[in-house]
């Protein structure tokens, strides 16, 4: 035969066990909850930062534009070439914002730039016709271009009228995407961490300007879900793949431009985060892991020791001997108690069991009163001692027609709801008892005639006036009989109740007859 092993092995192995695998669980999760969040964090982080640099860019070109505007207002002709080459010096370096700025005819020729002779007067741009048709009508900002110059840029533009409203071309400022500029140093100045990619990008995906310079005038391939979001919402964040590099990507719109701030990290920065966190849980854990394997079999020998005691008491000596030594086992947890106290409590088990068969012997089931052996076993206490005693039987008035009519299911719920008015007017001390049928007994201890009666009729009447669901009017009609002191007969006064009870039937029934005491024989 194999021996079987240990409790006290069983729970160290338990514990062993449940805490390697909530090591494993906990680290499980801490790397993937923290994974989570941290990129959270740096989806929101990037997406804050787009924000500011968009609302930053947006007041560049706001600025621009109304620096344009001013400039536009003061050239309302072209024949005083002086006062144009002021004007175009003085918007381009003002304020550093414009790396070129140029007076254009509306077919796109150039009249004058600043710097001086930086494209040659009477040049063509070459402007698309769609384009001429945009600066005509009011602030512009073209899409990023490579003109002749060889530097990429992008034109804002302002119209140009005379003193009569009519349109002599444009004024347009270029700033430079490649080279320093106003723009750069805004997207530049910033701090950011390593593996970040600040950039600018158009619609179309075409990198207007990055602080990685390589990727500045490229066309990134914008995934379905990117060019989604991008036209629900000004500004957002998602996990997606840039010049196929994978990138936490925080946006926003450019307000005044059809372009983007994209801020992308690269995902490797919550590798590194998650490589350090994991070490240190490793590092402590262990140190944790060490303290809990400890505790955990103090406690399995805590726990293992009452039962192995009763265990091998259980095995030993008669019942009537192990009652005392099994009392002597301290059981400091529930179920090592009721162990201890399962001999006694089986004894209390039986007599429970035994008064319940006797419960259901003397009970009604259809309405949980005292039926007629339980009547009969609580009345005899009574019988032959000093009084008054009263007995009551009462009997619902043509029960069998409600059976007849109804069916017995509704005939239940009568005799059901019939003994709830009984519980309800009678007195504590009452005992009520269904006999059979649609017969009941009350029996009334140290009551007399009179005030049984009042009882019964003060029953009857509330009967009366009650209207039962489907059964409508129930009456009922009773009789009541007193019994001497020194009576011990109770079928005699029950007979006689009973005889009363015709008594009414016969007078027309709803009604509670009553008479004297009976008498002794």
């Amino acid at each position: 035969m194999l021996n079987k092993p240990p409790l006290k092995s069983l729970l160290c192995l338990l514990s062993l066990s449940c805490i390697l695998i909530t090591a494993i669980l906990l680290v499980t999760i801490t790397v993937f909850v923290l994974k989570i969040f941290t990129e959270e964090r740096i989806l929101e982080s990037n997406t804050a930062y787009a924000r500011k640099l968009a609302d930053s860019a947006d007041n560049l070109f706001r600025t621009a534009q109304q620096e344009l505007a001013f400039s536009s207002s003061q050239i309302t002709s072209f024949t005083d070439s002086q006062a144009l080459r002021y004007e175009t010096d003085r918007l381009r370096l003002q304020s550093d914002m414009f790396g070129s700025v140029l007076v254009l005819s509306p077919e796109g020729q150039v009249i004058i730039t600043s710097p001086l002779n930086f494209i040659p007067s009477g040049a063509s741009l070459n402007v698309a016709p769609e384009q001429l048709q945009a600066v005509k009508k009011g602030p512009f900002v073209s899409e990023p271009l490579t003109p002749y110059t060889g530097n990429y840029l992008v034109f804002l533009s302002a119209p140009l009228h005379s003193s009569t409203g009519k349109y002599l071309g444009y004024l347009a400022g270029s700033i430079y995407l490649k080279k320093e500029s106003m723009l750069s140093r805004l997207l530049s100045e910033h701090f950011y961490a390593d593996k970040t990619v600040v950039s600018i990008v158009s619609d179309i995906g075409e990198v207007v300007y990055s602080t990685d310079e390589s990727l500045t005038g490229q066309t990134l391939n914008l995934s379905s879900d990117l060019s989604a979001q991008l036209k629900r919402h000004r500004y957002g964040s998602l996990k997606t793949t840039l010049n196929q590099q994978r990138c936490l990507l925080g946006y926003s719109d450019v307000v005044k431009t059809n372009w983007h701030v994209f801020v992308c990290v690269s995902p490797d920065v919550t590798s590194d985060v998650l490589d350090h966190v994991v070490r240190d849980v490793i590092l402590y854990g262990l140190v944790l892991a060490l303290l809990l394997v400890s505790a955990s079999m103090y406690i399995s020998a805590r726990i293992s020791q009452p039962l192995e005691k009763l265990a091998h008491l259980t095995g030993t000596g008669t019942t009537e001997r192990l009652t005392g030594k099994i009392g002597e086992v301290k059981t400091w947890y529930r179920e090592a108690d009721r162990l201890k106290k399962a001999f006694l409590m089986y004894t209390k088990t039986i007599n429970k069991t035994f008064s319940l068969l006797r419960d259901e012997a003397l009970t009604d089931h259809l309405t949980k009163l005292h039926n007629r052996r339980g009547f009969e076993q609580l009345t005899a206490h009574f019988v032959g001692h000093p009084g008054p005693h009263c007995v009551a039987v009462f009997d619902i008035d043509h029960f069998k027609h409600v059976n007849d009519r109804y069916g017995h299911d509704v005939g239940d719920e009568v005799l059901v709801a019939v003994s709830g008015f009984l519980k309800k007017g009678c007195r504590t001390q009452d005992i009520i008892c269904r006999f059979g049928g649609e017969e009941f007994v009350i029996f009334f201890p140290y009551t007399t005639l009179t005030e049984a009666t009042s009882v019964a009729e003060r029953i009857r009447q509330t009967i009366a006036g009650i209207r039962f669901p489907i059964a409508g009017h129930i009456t009922v009609s009773a009789g009541v009989c007193g019994l001497q002191h020194d009576d011990t007969d109770m079928e005699k006064a029950l007979s006689v109740a009973d005889q009363l009870l015709y008594s009414a039937k016969h007078e027309g029934r709803n009604r509670v007859m009553t008479s004297g005491v009976v008498q002794s024989p």
